[in-house]
């Protein structure tokens, strides 16, 4: 998944979004602009920290790839907790070649970060239903608050794991 994820990282400038997404996270950008995206602080804020090593196409596109590539075991992990090894195999590999998943990794802007996150949280919640340890609960809130934070429409999976919790209980 890595080596489609580096292939070409480099070979085809900066488009609109990604340039957009730097100015945001230097604060260069439109005033009314940066304002509008202080509801998903969280990638801009990576990305500014990211960029204080480096600039070039390749090195802003790097951050999404990092995530994109966790993405792949975060699936096979969270495929393995709900059905079993076969299924997380099958499912990496997907996650791994994805056409869609490798062009979203070779981008600079925050879907990679948000679906990090999205993984994540839902691996935290099946972990805290699995065990019914309480305090998987805070780590599962604040992995929800992240992900919210980076990707705004992410927040309908909150949705999906109350409902879940609920049928639970």
């Amino acid at each position: 998944g890595l080596l489609f994820r580096l292939n070409e990282l480099g070979t085809y400038g900066l488009f609109g979004d990604e340039i957009y997404s730097i100015l945001v996270a230097t604060g260069k950008g439109d005033p009314e602009l940066i304002a509008f995206d202080s509801i998903r602080p969280v990638y801009f804020f990576l990305l500014r920290q990211w960029m204080n090593f480096g600039d070039s196409e390749e090195w802003l596109r790097l951050l999404s790839v990092i995530f994109g590539t966790a993405n792949i075991f975060l699936t096979y992990y969270l495929a393995t907790l709900v059905s079993g090894r076969k299924v997380a195999v099958v499912a990496a590999a997907l996650m791994a070649v994805s056409p869609m998943e490798v062009h979203y990794c070779q981008l600079v802007r925050m879907y990679t970060l948000g679906s990090f996150f999205a993984l994540l949280g839902s691996i935290v919640f099946i972990r805290a239903w699995q065990t019914s340890k309480k305090q998987l609960i805070f780590v599962w809130a604040a992995v929800r608050t992240l992900m919210v934070w980076t990707l705004p429409l992410t927040a309908v999976l909150l949705g999906c794991d109350i409902a879940l919790a609920l049928w639970k209980e």
